[in-house]
């Protein structure tokens, strides 16, 4: 008996620790407005804004409002944004902070590309958009392929962003775990 018991209780442990590490993207058919607020200034030059994000609450996505906070050395904090399903719902992908290259900082940024998408080699893979990456001491374009996409994790596409001082560089795409 002692030992069914434990077995039971294994099982249960085991389970539950299956539910915490994949976490769920919600999707709804209407993605709600972002309340009007005003920002308040900056407490030092050293901060950096961290914009409002979505909250799943009690069945219903909860804005939780933007704040002023002091970065981690070459991090970004890379926005939340909703995003259209392929059935037509809507999901939220929240923000986070992203690592950015040290040193490359341009005063101007390169001109968008724009790509034209290959046929998809299967209705599995997934596009991963073209990047800018950093050769022979400019950013050169890396065009945009198709991929399987990695078990329980979603492409974040790069982006260019604005240093404080102007100077402009480039957050890499990558993938994070969902």
């Amino acid at each position: 008996m002692k030992k069914i018991c434990n077995v039971l209780l294994l099982t249960l442990f085991l389970a539950t620790l299956g539910l915490i590490s994949h976490a769920q993207f919600i999707s709804i058919k209407i993605q709600p407005f972002p309340p009007a607020y005003e920002r308040p200034a900056p407490p030092s030059e050293r901060h950096v804004w961290v914009d409002g994000d979505w909250v799943w609450s009690n069945g219903r996505y909860v804005w939780h409002a933007g704040f002023w906070t002091i970065p981690e050395p070459y991090h970004i904090w890379v926005k939340g944004y909703w995003e259209t399903r392929n059935d037509g719902n809507t999901q939220w992908i929240p923000g986070h902070w992203g690592v950015v290259d040290q040193h490359i900082f341009v005063r101007e940024r390169p001109r968008d590309v724009i790509e034209t998408r290959p046929a998809a080699p299967s209705p599995r893979h997934v596009w991963i958009d073209g990047e800018w990456e950093w050769r022979n001491n400019s950013y050169g374009w890396k065009a945009g392929y198709w991929t399987l996409p990695q078990a329980h994790q979603r492409w974040i596409k790069g982006y260019w962003a604005r240093h404080p001082n102007g100077t402009w560089f480039w957050v890499r795409g990558h993938w994070v775990e969902f």
